[in-house]
């Protein structure tokens, strides 16, 4: 049944993935999210791309993001914690993405402090999470999450040969959607982040 306010109806709350805005270019995922959080946006409002002009990811490194090579996204947190445990949240996106790729491709993914995505030993995906903070507290958090989905060996840059990977890499050449990807890792993530806040932290750090 659905609740009243100010006397009008309101519908059911959609799931983080039923809330994703398919972009064709930004020149990073995340940038367009900061603006969002500024703009007053809802915590899981999250923004895909098919390109990134100047996708980046930890420490400012670039990030690989030709068109159609992978998927790009960035999404929304609002969290109620405390500044010192906001790198906590890296963790939490780390076993929403090895969770998400494990369902959706039966890849087994393994995560590397801080932030990076590897299979066989080489890097599929990686995390960037940039919070903003207001004096001992968190104002909100932009996770950034990008998964090389659609690249050959000889298309990554020649410094990138050998130390990463992609999923049609691993599967023989095929083609994968990055918006089928972006929706099951939003679930894993909504779900995760939700048991986070509710207690869950040890046990998610033993998974981790």
């Amino acid at each position: 049944m659905n609740s009243l306010a100010g006397g009008r109806a309101r519908g059911p709350v959609k799931r983080w993935s039923e809330r994703l805005a398919c972009i064709d270019q930004a020149a990073s995922t995340n940038d367009v999210v900061r603006r969002w959080a500024r703009e007053g946006r809802p915590e899981g409002d999250a923004v895909l791309a098919r390109i990134q002009t100047r996708g980046r990811g930890r420490a400012g490194r670039s990030w690989f993001s030709a068109p159609g090579a992978g998927m790009f996204l960035s999404v929304l947190l609002r969290p109620a914690l405390e500044a010192r445990r906001a790198a906590r949240l890296t963790l939490i996106v780390g076993l929403a993405l090895a969770e998400a790729l494990r369902c959706a491709y039966r890849v087994e993914a393994g995560l590397k402090w801080p932030n990076d995505v590897r299979v066989e030993g080489r890097k599929l995906g990686g995390i960037l999470c940039e919070a903003s903070l207001c004096g001992a507290a968190v104002e909100y958090v932009v996770v950034g999450a990008g998964v090389n989905l659609n690249v050959a060996e000889g298309e990554f840059p020649r410094e990138l040969r050998g130390a990463a990977t992609s999923l049609a890499m691993l599967r023989g050449g095929e083609r994968f959607r990055p918006e089928a990807l972006a929706g099951v890792f939003l679930d894993r993530l909504e779900d995760e982040y939700g048991l986070h806040l509710r207690g869950g932290w040890e046990g998610q750090r033993r998974r981790w």
